[in-house]
């Protein structure tokens, strides 16, 4: 069910407490039903633990209600999640250029994304409240937030891994697992992205982790949902377009995954390796390689673009409050 109430928040966090491998912070939706028409039980979702709040893949199209959700939500001290896309703009199948127009799909451009980035800063200035801007995909956009934080709003974004490495040019067409939203774009694009996560612009590296099943996907382009799962290759992705290009170094590397992220939510226990923290950990194998095969996928989706990818690096094991739980050599449970 849609996470608009205490009662669901309170069912994933016992369920994660008592079944979950890993540690689960719930995101409360920003509306009811993420329908955009009124906001949802924002401070009943608090007290049962959401660390955020946000629409999940939809904007508030309401100006006037996103300026009020903006401000309930900063008064409990919430971050909100912002999926920037104008309904009226956005929609496509591909990114909205020479290739969409070659293909007849219907294409997806960056205003899209810009115009609702735009007024949300505008609208969490008013506010005084925190806003985060998840998986940008374009060059504007990264201008925007740039801009945002140099004039002092309580701004900040992310990048999905897998736009660190795709673009438009690489969509096969009508191949369903190419689908996402925001699309993949120009080679530019990804450039900015990568620069921005590089000089500081952007908060953190995300999976975008989007599952389907198959049956969903398999419609054809123009109806089948937008989305691919990010999980296990977002790291992988990562390393290689960051680390063996000789982008950043290891350190920052390691905070856009950790740190970062906790900084944007606000919780500074997790993320670390303080003294007294939760023991949190991933060890990583920088040149270990690995095929993603889609059918021995953790994953109960195989929506994705890398199916058959050789990758180089990833994870080698999760430590998650002390405890081995997954590595690559035994799996989960290690």
């Amino acid at each position: 069910p849609y996470n608009d109430s205490a009662t669901v928040t309170s069912f994933i966090v016992d369920r994660a407490v008592n079944r979950a491998a890993v540690r689960v912070l719930p995101i409360g939706g920003l509306t009811k039903d993420g329908a955009g028409e009124q906001l949802a039980e924002i401070g009943a979702m608090k007290e049962a633990g959401v660390a955020a709040v946000g629409d999940a893949d939809s904007s508030v199209m309401d100006a006037a209600l996103m300026k009020r959700a903006l401000r309930y939500a900063a008064s409990f001290d919430l971050t909100v999640l912002e999926h920037c896309e104008d309904a009226n703009l956005g929609g496509g199948d591909i990114h909205d250029g020479s290739k969409s127009m070659l293909l007849g799909l219907t294409g997806d451009p960056v205003s899209a994304e810009t115009v609702i980035l735009a007024r949300d800063v505008i609208l969490c200035r008013e506010a005084s409240a925190r806003i985060h801007f998840a998986h940008l995909s374009s060059a504007a956009a990264v201008a925007l937030v740039r801009q945002a934080k140099a004039d002092g709003a309580a701004v900040t974004a992310d990048a999905g891994a897998a736009y660190l490495d795709l673009t438009v040019e690489d969509v096969v067409p009508f191949d369903s697992n190419y689908k996402v939203r925001p699309p993949f774009r120009e080679a530019s694009d990804r450039e900015a992205l990568i620069q921005a996560l590089v000089d500081g612009t952007l908060d953190a590296v995300v999976s975008d982790h989007a599952p389907h099943t198959g049956n969903v996907k398999m419609q054809e382009l123009e109806s089948c949902p937008p989305g691919i799962t990010g999980l296990e290759t977002a790291v992988s992705i990562a390393i290689e377009r960051l680390l063996h290009t000789k982008r950043m170094e290891i350190g920052r590397f390691v905070e856009l995954f950790t740190s970062g992220p906790a900084r944007v939510l606000r919780r500074d226990t997790i993320g670390s390796l303080a003294i007294g923290g939760p023991g949190d950990v991933t060890v990583l194998d920088l040149e270990r390689e690995w095929v993603f095969d889609s059918e021995t996928s953790l994953s109960k989706s195989k929506n994705s673009p890398f199916r058959g990818r050789v990758f180089r690096g990833g994870p080698a094991a999760t430590i998650v409050g002390g405890r081995v739980v997954w590595s690559a050599d035994t799996g989960i449970g290690a």
